[in-house]
């Protein structure tokens, strides 16, 4: 079950990033994944993807990405707070994406940009270019 609330009609004008961003999507749903995947792309994002933990971390350490965005509950022996961890070390960009109240609790608390599911595509958007205008 799908955990994103979109349309097929565009819920926000988006203007290709400038020059074209790398991002790294970690979500082990398929579906979740495929629906990110295709959003960041049809703004104008270079997206690599990766479903667990160990491959994520690896993509993370081998090559160099603007942003990342991870789902906070993932398999493979970590966390997305982890890779979150890796990415800010490397000075990336990153969002959480969670959909459990506890661990929205723990991100509250710790300042984490995070997004709840579920959301829509706007709110997405609008996440991502707060962190952008953080530069």
């Amino acid at each position: 079950m799908p955990c994103l609330r979109t349309s097929r009609r565009r819920e926000t004008s988006r203007v290709s990033p400038s020059p074209m961003k790398r991002v790294l999507v970690v979500e082990d749903h398929p579906e979740i994944r495929a629906l990110l995947i295709q959003l960041l792309q049809e703004a104008g994002y270079t997206v690599t993807d990766a479903w667990a933990f160990v491959e994520a971390k690896a993509k993370l350490e081998a090559d160099r990405f603007d942003l990342l965005i991870a789902d906070v509950l993932i398999p493979g022996g970590g966390l997305g707070t982890d890779l979150a961890e890796i990415a800010a070390a490397r000075h990336m960009k990153y969002l959480l994406v969670t959909g459990h109240p506890a661990e929205i609790r723990v991100l509250d608390e710790r300042k984490e940009p995070y997004i709840a599911k579920p959301f829509r595509a706007a709110e997405f958007f609008e996440r991502i270019d707060r962190l952008w205008d953080g530069d």
